[in-house]
């Protein structure tokens, strides 16, 4: 999923919007952009709360909301992106199924990109619906992004973790809006950020930004009627991963199994 509804399922689970919840429900789709695998970061979450537990235990909360967005433990996701309803593939990705031709198009990408792309189709319709249905997500992520000390302290721990430069990733939290729609979420807004990001990671420079939002606007009505389903779905399967991670130490102890 993209920033915003990665926003709003950590601030529910953890009932709590303070910077700390927002930033670490984003962090794990920006490991590309710190020169880390995408697989790493979805996958970190068991054992930076460890990390956190053993050396920065204030940051449990934002351990926490990392694991809420990752795939193993299973955050968000794992039922987007790996398995949802009994298949091996999310829910994003069945979603997408019928885009993928369309994506191809309106994209100017290779056909064996296709279903990866598409996927993300079925993410922007969800931003659209998430942020029509709460409307303060948009103004959550940027007191976020302008806490300083917040960005600041987050990014030293995540460095200490991964061993790389605090700065890289401090930057990186700081050029989010450049590269995700983060306000005036609308199908077009969102296809001139998803233009942006085709051009950065792909260098593909053909993207048809009026027909991505063509796609972004039927995606939105394949699958609105399914949001508060999904959504909802995934909370009550998240919240008991997310109880194995406490944020006291006399909270529970650790269950190292899914």
């Amino acid at each position: 999923m993209f920033p915003l509804t990665h926003t709003l399922v950590a601030q529910t689970l953890l009932g709590n919007a303070h910077p700390r919840i927002i930033l670490g429900g984003i962090f794990p789709d920006l490991g590309t952009a710190i020169g880390l695998n995408r697989d790493v970061t979805h996958a970190m979450g068991r054992d930076f709360y460890q990390f956190c537990r053993e050396g920065n235990p204030e940051f449990l909360d934002f351990a926490q909301a990392v694991i809420s967005h990752g795939s193993d433990p299973r955050g968000l996701d794992y039922y987007a992106d790996q398995s949802f309803a009994g298949k091996d593939t999310g829910y994003c990705f069945q979603r997408a199924v019928p885009l993928v031709d369309k994506v191809v198009a309106a994209c100017g990408i290779p056909p064996d990109m296709g279903l990866w792309k598409a996927h993300n189709f079925i993410e922007m319709a969800y931003e659209v619906i998430a942020v029509e249905k709460h409307p303060h997500l948009t103004e959550s992520v940027f007191q976020a992004l302008s806490d300083d000390q917040t960005v600041h302290r987050c990014s030293q721990v995540l460095a200490r973790y991964f061993g790389l430069d605090t700065g890289k990733i401090e930057m990186t939290f700081r050029q989010m809006p450049h590269f995700f729609c983060l306000s005036q979420v609308t199908p077009l807004h969102l296809a001139e950020k998803y233009a942006v990001q085709l051009e950065k990671r792909h260098q593909v420079h053909t993207a048809d930004i009026a027909a991505m939002t063509g796609v972004i606007q039927e995606a939105r009505e394949q699958v609105e009627e399914e949001f508060p389903l999904f959504i909802n779905g995934s909370l009550t399967l998240i919240s008991p991963v997310i109880t194995q991670f406490p944020r006291c130490q006399d909270e529970g102890k650790i269950d190292q199994g899914k």
